[in-house]
């Protein structure tokens, strides 16, 4: 320090702060250093390991008073080594963000959720009051409602994908329609290479289809009883067998009347529906037991057909506006559709679609968002402000805004493959900072 004042240079030593920070004794201890799980535990630990910083870090001019000097380098070295390690846990999360697992389940899916939506909490609130502002409610109910449509869009993606179909762009009934269609028509094209025998598990479940039935009111329940003796069984061989040319008629004359009967208007004709459409999922599951050589084409059709009705189920539900499920109604249709003793899939997370359906439920909006009533809000607010507010209003709306929305995103949870590692080892050299503000806390 002396020869630097006599040669004028009377600033901070940055070279010396740099040298203190990256001297391999720091590095080394730094990743010695135990780690808490949470933040606060690590914190703690880095006053001890400021410390032990202060007392490595060398004393330059103390002439007699080295000892006090020292003492005072451990005692700003504790007191430093958690401003350090506050200083890397902020940096950290910037490198890697901690998001929480069922947003990235839903952006994995290609389901970008509004901002506070990703960081939840008084972040969500936040957001919510947000929604009376002029102009920002209305962008964000469209964002919120953008990321019900892409939750709807990534269930259409999940019942074509094993059949490779061609996804719809956008929800609503028309897609539902579609991704029906190609699924039927997956099955029309395989069924003329097949022959069908039924066999004892088909047997069980027909016969536990007949006893559902009876729990129909007694018109339902006969006409169940119709259908099953003359669409189905009066059309098999004595052997129980079927062609593929009388299978595919069958598919087509029960599709056709539980798709009609599912939109009747009577409570009783739409669950008679529901039950002709459990006979075709035990046609269509025999059918893969006895075609062993077409078994993986069969299990893709079956996979999506059963992927399908979760969204048929969803789309059909009361409230669903246009065809477009909530979260909640994907839910609901999910669990209805799990068919192990006591919902026991449902209730440990494993049934079909559910791994898309929770994520929803717990992060997108609860209800489709009605921008209508904002709107007009908005509006009035506008005539009444003019555009005084819009200097106000524009930043906020900035994340809401088309492609905004997924920069948002990005910003807040999308990081490089490696960025937790890099995180991870910020966090753990932190402390090595700390003999550097040590240094400038110097006269």
């Amino acid at each position: 320090d002396a020869a630097r004042k006599e040669a004028g240079n009377t600033g901070v030593d940055w070279a010396r702060l740099g040298g203190n920070i990256i001297s391999p004794m720091n590095l080394a201890l730094s990743s010695r250093i135990p780690q808490a799980a949470t933040a606060l535990g690590r914190i703690a630990t880095s006053a001890a390991a400021g410390a032990g910083f202060g007392a490595l870090t060398p004393v330059n001019n103390a002439g007699d008073n080295f000892a006090a000097e020292k003492a005072k380098q451990v005692a700003t070295g504790a007191v430093l080594g958690p401003v350090t390690q506050v200083m890397g846990e902020g940096a950290a999360r910037v490198i890697n963000p901690m998001t929480a697992p069922q947003v990235k389940t839903l952006m994995q899916q290609g389901i970008t959720p509004t901002p506070g939506q990703i960081l939840g909490g008084r972040w969500q609130v936040m957001e919510d009051k947000l929604t009376s502002l002029p102009l920002v409610g209305d962008l964000i109910a469209g964002a919120r409602g953008k990321g019900i449509d892409e939750l709807n869009i990534a269930a259409y993606k999940r019942a074509l994908e094993p059949i490779g179909g061609t996804v719809p762009t956008s929800a609503g009934r028309d897609a539902v329609a579609s991704v029906r269609q190609q699924i039927n028509k997956a099955y029309e094209d395989l069924l003329p290479k097949v022959q069908f025998k039924a066999d004892g598990e088909f047997a069980q479940d027909i016969k536990s289809l007949q006893g559902m039935a009876e729990n129909l009111p007694p018109e339902q329940a006969a006409r169940f009883s119709r259908i099953l003796k003359n669409q189905v069984i009066g059309k098999m061989t004595p052997q129980g067998g079927m062609d593929g040319q009388t299978l595919k008629g069958i598919e087509s004359d029960i599709g056709s009347l539980a798709t009609g009967l599912k939109t009747d208007g009577a409570f009783d004709n739409r669950q008679l529906g529901a039950a002709l459409d459990e006979v075709r999922s035990a046609i269509r599951s025999n059918l893969e037991r006895s075609n062993p050589q077409y078994a993986d084409e069969l299990k893709s059709a079956n996979t999506a057909w059963a992927n399908y009705t979760r969204i048929r189920d969803a789309a059909s539900k009361q409230g669903a506006e246009e065809g477009k499920f909530t979260p909640a109604q994907l839910s609901a249709a999910v669990r209805a559709g799990d068919k192990t003793k006591g919902k026991r899939a449902f209730s440990e997370g494993d049934a079909l679609m559910q791994d898309l359906s929770d994520p929803g439920k717990s992060v997108l909006a609860s209800k489709y968002p009605d921008s209508g009533s904002i709107g007009r809000l908005s509006l009035a607010a506008l005539l009444t402000q003019g555009t005084a507010a819009l200097p106000f209003v524009a930043p906020a709306a900035l994340p809401y805004l088309p492609g905004g929305r997924q920069l948002a995103a990005w910003a807040l949870a999308s990081r490089p493959e490696g960025a937790e590692g890099v995180a991870n080892a910020v966090r753990r050299l932190a402390p090595a900072a700390s003999p550097a503000l040590i240094g400038l806390t110097k006269p």
